[in-house]
């Protein structure tokens, strides 16, 4: 308790006297996109089925905003069968100078998966999904 309450007086001098940093009006936006594919189950004789996902799943950044492939995350959803596999691919880059040290950044990225199902005869089905998550950077200036 006693730390509690120091710590909001710790806050409130700190308010009054100006010194806590500005904290920006809008954080930057984020993105989420999953792309997702499932198979039909292996033949009797074995053979599997593998498939890709039909259209790649896309998104883009916003004006003003830039995607840092640096920064996406990808996580499995679902990774069922003997094969999964994701592609992530980034379009439209844009070249930036921070500092005189070139960099390049995407107005866009997609996202597309395969799967196939699992060895053997009478195999299971296959399915794979990932998630792909970021937060878009502000243009810089």
């Amino acid at each position: 308790m006693r730390s509690r309450i120091w710590m909001t007086a710790g806050m409130s001098l700190a308010l009054s006297a100006g010194v806590l940093p500005a904290v920006p009006a809008t954080a930057a936006p984020s993105f989420s996109i999953v792309a997702d594919v499932e198979t039909r189950p292996s033949s009797r004789t074995g053979v599997r089925d593998c498939r890709e996902s039909r259209e790649p799943v896309v998104t883009r950044a916003p004006d003003g905003f830039l995607i840092d492939k640096r920064i996406v995350k990808a996580a499995w959803v679902h990774a069922r069968g003997s094969d999964s596999r994701y592609y992530i691919t980034y379009g439209e880059q844009v070249a930036v100078l921070p500092g005189g040290n070139e960099e390049f950044y995407s107005k866009m990225i997609s996202v597309r998966v395969r799967a196939c199902s699992f060895e053997g005869a009478n195999g299971s089905s296959g399915r794979s999904a990932v998630r792909v998550s970021g937060t878009f950077v502000p243009y810089p200036e």
